[in-house]
């Protein structure tokens, strides 16, 4: 069986007083995922300079654990809590490994 990443970004655009409420839910929502979703492979969110917006950068190992990620009552939760402070829907672009490396996180 090969090994077929899922990767995907998300970009998040709250209102405009509402960025701190989004940092924290996606918070909550990331420790969950640290501690119950080993096929998580990575999970966290940068929010540019001088934009308002929070891009989450995720990978999975497989279609499985993307599925298994989509379905927790973590990520439900999340959904709910954010539901009414987002500006636009999630803008998720799933995407191909094209080269680099993340190895040497000190994040």
């Amino acid at each position: 069986m090969s090994f077929k990443a899922i990767h995907n970004i998300v970009i998040l655009v709250p209102q405009d007083d509402k960025i701190g409420d989004l940092i924290e839910a996606f918070s909550k929502l990331s420790q969950y995922v640290q501690e119950h979703e080993p096929e998580t492979l990575l999970y966290y969110a940068v929010q540019p300079k001088d934009r308002n917006q929070l891009v989450i950068v995720e990978k999975y190992a497989n279609e499985s654990a993307l599925k298994s990620h989509a379905q927790s009552e973590a990520f439900k939760e999340f959904g709910k809590a954010i539901s009414g402070i987002l500006q636009t829907p999630p803008d998720i672009k799933t995407s191909t490994f094209s080269g680099g490396f993340e190895a040497r996180s000190h994040m």
